[in-house]
Order: structure tokens, then sequence, then C-alpha cells
């Protein structure tokens, strides 16, 4: 490939004009792109079913993927001694890139409050001082979860605090952010802040669906 030179070069406090700029870009892509244009290129010589499907990008949804209450909490009935006020992972999914990407994504679910001190699994606080676990009158015990979504181990978005008062609940999560080719991990956190004494509240999750979009950059 010939040496390329810009027309345009620029010196320290001068006044650059937009077209100049673009004039400079477009001498360097004419070179990048093999001067492939409308010129030089017959009309449709390129047609859509020559292109591998999702060759540029990758776009779809994976439902069902949040890990079940053992994987998460690390028992069917998570009790204080097997769950800790910290983030644990409540999904985790990966994704083979060939070429670097921006990667649009969203992840919704809903769950559901359980207090595994009761076989039935019925949710407790209903009325003040229920079990001596809740007293809504005073609201001295609170229980509250918070979730958020990570790109490659970087948070792109948080819910907020979402107390017990509401037994079943609804979140959605989004966030862009752009990667890099090789493997992507998508992942949510999940964090429950119980100031019960037996911390015997936790939650259990139904249809949760992520959504992707991989724009190659």
């Amino acid at each position: 490939m010939a040496q390329k030179f810009v027309p345009y070069t620029f010196r320290v406090s001068e006044v650059i004009e937009p077209t100049r700029v673009n004039e400079n870009a477009r001498t360097l892509a004419n070179e990048f792109n093999g001067n492939l244009d409308r010129e030089n290129l017959r009309e449709e010589a390129i047609a859509s079913s020559m292109i591998v499907d999702q060759s540029c990008n990758l776009v779809g949804h994976r439902k069902n993927v949040s890990r079940t209450t053992e994987q998460i909490f690390g028992g069917a009935s998570p009790t204080g001694s097997v769950r800790q006020m910290a983030f644990r992972t409540f999904m985790s999914e990966d994704f083979q890139l060939k070429h670097d990407a921006m990667l649009i994504c969203s992840y919704s679910f809903r769950f559901t409050w359980v207090d595994a001190a009761d076989a039935s699994g019925d949710y407790e606080g209903t009325t003040a001082g229920n079990d001596g676990e809740v007293d809504l009158t005073t609201n001295t015990d609170r229980h509250s979860v918070i979730f958020t979504l990570r790109v490659n181990g970087i948070e792109v978005d948080r819910s907020a605090n979402h107390t017990f008062f509401r037994k079943d609940d609804s979140i959605f999560l989004s966030g862009a952010q752009p990667v890099s080719a090789g493997t992507v991990n998508i992942d949510c956190q999940v964090k429950i802040v119980d100031h019960t004494t037996d911390h015997e509240f936790y939650i259990a999750q139904t249809d949760d669906v992520l959504n992707f979009k991989f724009k190659k950059r």
C-alpha cells in the first residue's frame, strides 16, 4: 500500500473547520476499505444472501437463566449460617465474540419473598409483630433486596432497594458497554439485607429473560 497523507494539518490555537476534519477521515477511510464505493462496485454486487447470518451482529434472548435458590444461597431454605449480607450471583451467561462490539442488554424477572421458617413458604409480615419477626407498626425490622447488572464485572445498572412489604415484585435492569472480542460475561448480582436475628427471609424468582444485542464496532 502506498503512503497516504491527509490534505489538511492543524496547528495549536488554530480554528478547525469540521469539513476539513471529515475530509481527512474520508481520505484514510477510503484507503482502508480499498476505495470500494458506488463508483467502482456495480449495483447489488454484494447481496444480503452472501453475508453470513449475524456475522456483524449478535441479537437474541435467553429465558429462565437465573440460578436456583440452592445455587444462589447454598440451600433450598437458607438460614443465617449460609447467607450473608453480601452480593451473590443471581444469573451468569457467557458469550463468545469474534469481533469487538457494543453490547446493549436488559434483564427482567419476577421474584417472591419467602420465609424459610414457615413450612408452607407463606410470607410473614401481614400483621404487626407476626411471630415476633416483623413489626409493621413501628417498622423496627426491615428486609430489602438489591440487584445489579454487570458486563465483564463492570456494573451497568443497579436496582433500587426493594423491601419485603411487597411479597411479589418485578425487576428490569438494562445497560450498554463496549466489549472486546473473546469471552463476554453478563451477570446479575443480588444482595439481601435481613435484619432479623435468625435471617430466615430469602427470595424465589420466575419468568426471567435476558435480552442482548452485540453490535460490531
